[in-house]
């Protein structure tokens, strides 16, 4: 653990190490199933807090919809804005339009790290049928590789 160490230089490091104290247990939860350290998963977080805190919607419980587009064009050069609306149907499966903590770790994980199966079965999921068939069809296949 880091709690000596500032990470992040803009941040108060009172707020950084009582934000890092308060999520160490889920770091420690992800570690054993992410492709990331400790170290890297608690810069991840803190990622995140800062965009969470950015939130124009104070009362979201997380990173919003549009702020995930932004990170996603910026950062990984995505612009198909359908795409994009996939990717994020395909991650946070329950209702709401804010995506969770865990999942921005698991999605930069499977981004940045993961293993050619699970982007396969990633790849798989974001260009099955619109209607939720398990089928691949011609033309979503082409739009996915094309995109």
């Amino acid at each position: 653990m880091s709690f000596g160490v500032n990470l992040d230089a803009s941040m108060d490091s009172m707020e950084e190490t009582r934000f890092k104290k308060k999520h160490s247990d889920l770091i420690i939860k992800l570690v054993k199933k992410l492709h990331f350290t400790y170290t890297e998963l608690e810069c991840i977080f803190i990622i995140y807090y800062k965009l969470q805190k950015d939130n124009t919607d104070k009362n979201a419980t997380g990173i919003s919809k549009n702020q995930l587009r932004d990170v996603l064009h910026s950062g990984l050069d995505m612009t198909d804005d359908a795409l994009m609306d996939r990717i994020f149907a395909v991650f946070e499966k329950g209702p709401g339009t804010t995506v969770s903590m865990e999942t921005w770790a698991t999605a930069l994980s499977l981004w940045l790290r993961g293993t050619l199966e699970e982007k396969i079965d990633y790849c798989f999921s974001v260009s099955i049928n619109v209607i939720g068939k398990l089928r691949l069809i011609r033309f979503m296949t082409f739009w996915v590789m094309v995109s």
